[in-house]
């Protein structure tokens, strides 16, 4: 909708699966030791607003993300951060916020249950908040 490039946020190894996962990404937040990523950006020069999304975990940024967050530098560019979560956000924003280091960050919004959310009602939402991001 906004035009812009993708950049997909993987880590070089997978993340186990259910209920592993959960240990493996509380001890990541506990212990602040976030997965090695398989690419970073390392010039945001060319983009005048950058995007950000991860599904909320723990109540808070998902661990590849703080990975991603934790090399960037903004250099005063507009962040925008979005979540997906099952129900509860948290401190997502705030936490991420906090993270986003040199960054002017915007106001994010929180998609729930966006698997069970209507594609038609999920656009309408999205391109509501997108065009309340134009006006600020």
């Amino acid at each position: 909708m906004t035009g812009g490039e993708l950049f997909e946020i993987e880590t070089q190894k997978p993340y186990p699966s259910t209920p592993a996962i959960y240990i493996t990404a509380g001890l990541e937040l506990k212990n602040g030791n976030f997965p090695a990523l398989k690419e970073t950006v390392d010039d945001f020069s060319p983009f005048d607003v950058i995007f950000v999304g991860a599904p909320v975990w723990f109540y808070t940024v998902a661990t590849p993300v703080l990975s991603f967050l934790s090399k960037a530098d903004f250099n005063g560019k507009t962040v925008v951060p979005f979540a997906t979560d099952g129900g509860n956000y948290g401190d997502f924003f705030a936490h991420f916020a906090r993270e986003a280091r040199n960054a002017n960050v915007a106001e994010g919004i929180s998609f729930t249950g966006v698997s069970k959310t209507d594609v038609s009602i999920l656009d309408q939402k999205i391109s509501t908040w997108l065009e309340k991001l134009k006006m600020e």
